[in-house]
């Protein structure tokens, strides 16, 4: 078992401290310690219910900044300072003007292609997800299935005193035929 308090002596004085090295050993004993908890709970006749487990792929910074376009804006923003201008020619502050709504526009452009590409990596992360635990609870009723049938196969070897391999063969022959009338 572990400990649950390390004591200590500061200034004299015996402290005890709760310790967390004995809880937290490693990356996934924070999911240990909910797996026993669920197993207790189940146990003790109650019903609880898991979170489902993903396999959500977290992006590097580098895939990041690659999506996002992120080393082109940021050479644009050091590129293209703007500076301001001290005169009171109006056609000279409409030309400064129309430069400004023109590098707007660009980071706007940059800036959407960004949102847009992480919300379709979210969106398909998430999709990824779903699939993955569509797929588990499609294998785990496919395992069910093929226990039932099994299970099947065996009561009527015994109710009937019927070779299980010959009745096999006889229902994969009726499988067959039924698919081709469909």
């Amino acid at each position: 078992m572990f400990q649950l308090f390390k004591l200590k002596i500061k200034n004299g004085n015996l402290i005890k401290k709760i310790a967390c090295s004995e809880y937290w050993k490693g990356k996934d004993s924070y999911k240990k310690l909910q797996d026993n908890f669920y197993k207790y709970i189940i146990e003790n006749g109650f019903d609880l219910e898991r979170g489902k487990e993903r396999e959500v792929e977290h992006l590097s910074t580098e895939k990041l900044k690659q999506i996002t376009n992120y080393e082109n804006i940021k050479y644009e923003l050091t590129q293209e300072e703007i500076q301001p201008l001290e005169t009171k020619n109006t056609a000279l502050v409409l030309a400064q003007n129309k430069e400004l709504v023109k590098y707007v526009n660009k980071l706007k452009l940059h800036l959407s292609k960004s949102y847009t590409a992480i919300e379709t990596i979210t969106k398909l992360q998430k999709e990824n997800a779903n699939l993955q635990y569509e797929n588990q609870e499609l294998k785990r009723e496919n395992y069910k299935l093929k226990n039932y049938i099994s299970n099947t196969f065996e009561v009527v070897k015994h109710l009937f005193n019927f070779p299980v391999d010959s009745f096999k063969r006889l229902v994969d022959n009726f499988v067959k035929t039924f698919d081709k009338n469909i």
